[in-house]
């Protein structure tokens, strides 16, 4: 490391001095050609690192807004609309049973039931009916 005493004394040196030539470093063009790639090729690299990140930074901006838009969309679906206003009951009611029932048991529950209700109307229909014959 050098203070500014020893810098001054250099400049003195050289300035009193003949320039020798064990003094001067002459570049050949094989070695600038070399120095030159170089710093191309580092500039590539910095380049290509540079256009990784952002690629990679897109690509998870993009992921996240694909998410966003499906997090969107569900609340969309499950927030109660207009159309699903039942004035009768006051409660938003109206999407209930609109989608098909996808579990065994729910489905096989359903049928017995509405199998239940025709037996019970078939039952009281046959009933009304033998009563109202003369």
């Amino acid at each position: 490391m050098q203070d500014s005493i020893d810098k001054r004394n250099e400049k003195e040196k050289i300035a009193s001095s003949v320039i020798k030539r064990w003094n001067v470093h002459y570049q050949t063009k094989e070695e600038l050609q070399k120095l030159e790639e170089q710093k191309e090729n580092d500039r590539m690299k910095e380049a290509q690192e540079i256009l990784d990140r952002l690629q990679a930074e897109a690509a998870a901006d993009e992921e996240k807004k694909r998410k966003e838009i499906e997090d969107a969309m569900r609340a969309a679906a499950q927030t109660p609309t207009q159309a699903d206003y039942n004035a009768s009951t006051n409660a938003y009611s109206g999407a209930y049973g609109r989608q098909q029932v996808t579990d065994e048991a729910t489905r096989d529950q359903i049928n017995q039931i509405l199998g239940e209700k025709k037996r019970d109307f078939e039952a009281h229909l046959e009933e009304t009916l033998e009563q109202n014959k003369f």
